[in-house]
Protein backbone atom coordinates (compact mmCIF):
# COMPACT_ATOMS: atom_id res chain seq x y z
CA UNK A 1 0.00 0.00 0.00
CA UNK A 2 1.40 3.36 -1.03
CA UNK A 3 0.93 6.04 1.61
CA UNK A 4 1.94 8.86 -0.74
CA UNK A 5 -1.17 8.45 -2.88
CA UNK A 6 -3.69 9.63 -0.23
CA UNK A 7 -1.38 12.53 0.65
CA UNK A 8 -1.20 13.55 -3.01
CA UNK A 9 -4.98 13.38 -3.29
CA UNK A 10 -5.33 15.47 -0.15
CA UNK A 11 -2.91 18.09 -1.47
CA UNK A 12 -4.70 18.20 -4.82
CA UNK A 13 -8.07 18.61 -3.11
CA UNK A 14 -6.65 21.40 -0.93
CA UNK A 15 -5.32 23.23 -3.99
CA UNK A 16 -8.74 22.97 -5.67
CA UNK A 17 -10.48 24.37 -2.59
CA UNK A 18 -7.93 27.18 -2.22
CA UNK A 19 -8.33 28.15 -5.89
CA UNK A 20 -12.12 28.09 -5.54
CA UNK A 21 -11.90 30.46 -2.56
CA UNK A 22 -9.69 32.87 -4.53
CA UNK A 23 -12.14 32.87 -7.42
CA UNK A 24 -15.07 33.24 -5.04
CA UNK A 25 -13.70 36.47 -3.62
CA UNK A 26 -13.05 37.83 -7.13
CA UNK A 27 -16.59 36.99 -8.23
CA UNK A 28 -18.11 38.58 -5.13
CA UNK A 29 -15.99 41.71 -5.61
CA UNK A 30 -17.10 41.99 -9.24
CA UNK A 31 -20.76 41.56 -8.27
CA UNK A 32 -20.39 44.21 -5.57
CA UNK A 33 -18.83 46.69 -8.00
CA UNK A 34 -21.58 46.06 -10.55
CA UNK A 35 -24.37 46.54 -8.02
CA UNK A 36 -22.65 49.56 -6.48
CA UNK A 37 -22.39 51.20 -9.91
CA UNK A 38 -26.05 50.41 -10.60
CA UNK A 39 -27.09 51.88 -7.24
CA UNK A 40 -25.16 55.10 -7.94
CA UNK A 41 -26.90 55.51 -11.31
CA UNK A 42 -30.44 55.06 -10.01
CA UNK A 43 -32.09 58.11 -8.48
CA UNK A 44 -32.98 57.98 -4.82
CA UNK A 45 -36.74 58.12 -4.41
CA UNK A 46 -39.00 57.91 -1.42
CA UNK A 47 -40.93 54.67 -1.23
CA UNK A 48 -44.67 54.96 -1.80
CA UNK A 49 -46.90 54.30 1.17
CA UNK A 50 -50.42 52.96 0.98
CA UNK A 51 -51.79 56.28 2.28
CA UNK A 52 -50.14 58.11 -0.63
CA UNK A 53 -52.13 56.07 -3.13
CA UNK A 54 -55.51 57.28 -1.78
Amino acid sequence: MDLRLPAANRDEKYQQIAEAEKNKSKVLAAKFQELFKKAKEEPITKPLKDIDLD
